[in-house]
C-alpha cells in the first residue's frame, strides 16, 4: 500500500448513510488521534455520506477513494461492504466493515478466519433484550407499539420478538412498513389510543428521530429505540449501539492493519458493544415510576441538568 511503504499519511475512506457515519467517523478519528495518529500529519480522511441506501450509490465513490489510493476502506452499511468488497478484489485494499450479520448475509464465509481482504463487527440488534430490559424499567406497560421494516431481516428479527413478547405478557401492535422516511408520517397519523409504548425496530436516525419523538410525546407514551444516540436527545430509552463507540472499535481494528501490519483475513469478526441509556427526564415527564434496579444496571442516565455514565 503506498502509505506504508512511503512517509506518506495513511489515506482512508469511509462510507455509511448520513448521520451514522459521521458518528462512527468521530469516534474512529478520536481514537485513531488518542493512539498518535494524528489527521492532517499521519492520517487523511476521505468521508461519503448516502443519502439514498442501495449498493449503487456506493460504487463510483469507492471507485474515485481507490482511484485516489486509499490504504484501508471503512464501510458502515451491508451495500457498501459488498460494492467495496467487488471493487477491492483486484486492489487488496482492506476493507473494515459493520453489518448486522455478516456470516448470514454472505460477507465473510467465517468468522474467526474471515480470510480475503475484509473484517469487521457484527451489530446486529438485540430487539428481544431491549424488550425485556423496558418490561423490567417500566412493568406496567402492557401495550407496545412495534414499527418494523418489512425486508428480510427487521421480518426476521419480529418473529422472535413476538415469543419474547407473549413470555412477558406484553401485547405488540405491529405497524410494518416498507419505507423507513414514511414512518414519521404514519407514525403522526395515528398512534394506537392503547399503545403504552412505541418500539422501534428499523434503524432510526436524527432525520426523522424528532417527529417520532414528537408524536410519542403528544400521545404521553416513551419512545425505545435502537439508536443510544437517541436516547441521549429525543427517546426514552436505548439498548443498542453507540456509533461513536462504534468507530473507536474500527479503529482499533484499523491501527492492527495499517500501523501493526496485520492481515485483515486473520483478524476474527468482533461484536459492537451495546449500551444502556434511560432517559430519567423523560421517564419524569411521562410519569413513569422507574425501576432502580435496572436504572443501577443502565450505562447512562440523562437527567435534566446532567449525564452520569455508569
Amino acid at each position: 500500500m503506498s502509505s506504508q511503504a512511503t512517509d506518506d499519511p495513511f489515506l482512508i475512506g469511509a462510507l455509511g448513510p448520513t448521520d451514522v457515519i459521521v458518528d462512527v467517523m468521530d469516534g474512529f478519528r478520536a481514537h485513531m488521534e488518542e493512539r498518535g495518529l494524528v489527521e492532517g500529519e499521519h492520517v487523511n480522511y476521505i468521508v461519503f455520506e448516502a443519502e439514498a441506501i442501495d449498493q449503487l450509490s456506493f460504487e463510483e465513490p469507492i471507485n474515485d477513494m481507490l482511484n485516489q489510493g486509499v490504504d484501508l476502506l471503512v464501510t458502515v452499511d451491508v451495500f457498501a461492504t459488498r460494492a467495496a468488497q467487488e471493487f477491492t478484489l483486484d486492489s487488496g485494499v482492506p476493507v473494515l466493515f459493520t453489518a448486522a450479520d455478516p456470516l448470514n448475509m454472505g460477507i465473510v464465509s467465517d468468522l474467526t478466519q474471515p480470510g480475503g481482504f475484509a473484517t469487521g463487527i457484527a451489530t446486529r440488534d438485540p430487539h428481544n433484550r431491549r424488550l425485556e430490559l423496558f418490561n423490567q424499567l417500566v412493568p406496567e406497560a402492557e401495550t407496545v407499539n412495534v414499527i418494523f421494516l418489512t425486508g428480510l431481516f427487521s421480518t426476521q428479527e419480529i418473529l422472535p420478538l413476538r415469543s419474547t413478547a407473549e413470555g412477558l405478557g406484553i401485547a405488540l401492535l405491529e405497524r410494518p412498513i416498507t419505507n423507513p422516511n414514511a414512518a414519521t408520517e404514519r407514525l403522526l397519523e395515528q398512534i394506537p389510543p392503547e399503545a403504552d409504548a412505541i418500539f422501534l425496530v428499523p434503524n432510526m436516525h436524527r432525520n426523522w428521530s424528532g417527529n417520532l419523538a414528537e408524536a410519542a410525546q403528544q400521545a404521553g407514551i416513551p419512545l425505545i429505540v435502537n439508536n443510544a444516540s437517541l436516547a441521549s436527545e429525543d427517546a426514552f430509552m436505548s439498548y443498542a449501539i453507540s456509533f461513536p463507540a462504534l468507530g473507536r472499535q474500527l479503529g482499533r481494528m484499523a491501527e492492527q492493519v495499517l500501523v501493526n501490519g496485520v492481515d485483515p483475513g486473520s483478524l476474527p469478526d468482533e461484536t459492537a458493544e451495546y449500551f444502556l441509556v434511560v432517559n430519567v427526564a423523560i421517564g419524569d415527564e411521562l410519569g413513569l415510576e422507574l425501576s432502580p434496579r435496572v436504572l443501577r444496571q443502565a450505562d447512562i442516565l440523562i437527567y435534566p441538568d446532567e449525564v452520569i455514565t455508569q
